[in-house]
């Protein structure tokens, strides 16, 4: 009886292990192909962000607010560091330029020069708005004022 109790007990032991050893492998398995599908989502996300985001043009918007000008800030920016820029946080690296009240936010994007154009405002008011376009690299590259 011993013997058996023995054997049962060395067979569990055994199944155990093959089994840790089974769900460990299945286990780097979904984290590879999770890894694997992320990386796609995320390419997915990127593209249908891009095209959910409104279009702007930031070369016209170079030959409207010339340098110089009233209301045109083109140094002297607080956003002169490198930082990844997404959708999700292009808003917060404008906000570190902002100088008016708002309660409304829009983002832009530029596809053909890498450029955010990110505007606060007051619903409902005229003027007393302010535009902060960034690059790519989260740098801030102009500062428009409204009237």
């Amino acid at each position: 009886m011993k013997k058996l109790i023995v054997l049962v007990l060395a067979l569990v032991c055994i199944f155990y292990l093959i089994g840790c050893n089974q769900q460990s492998t299945t286990e780097q398995n979904i984290q590879a192909n999770n890894s694997t599908e992320s990386d796609e989502n995320t390419e997915l996300e990127i593209v249908e962000t891009h095209n959910s985001i409104p279009n702007f043009s930031y070369t016209e918007d170079k030959e409207i607010y010339a340098e110089g000008e009233p209301g045109v800030k083109t140094s002297g920016f607080v956003n002169t560091t490198e930082t990844e820029i997404t959708f999700e946080n292009v808003a917060e690296r404008a906000k570190n330029e902002c100088t008016v009240e708002y309660d409304s936010v829009t983002t832009y994007f530029d596809t053909d020069e890498c450029v955010w154009k990110v505007h606060f405002c007051t619903d409902g008011m005229v003027g007393g708005d302010q535009s902060v376009y960034l690059d790519c690299d989260g740098k801030t590259v102009l500062i428009v004022y409204g009237e």
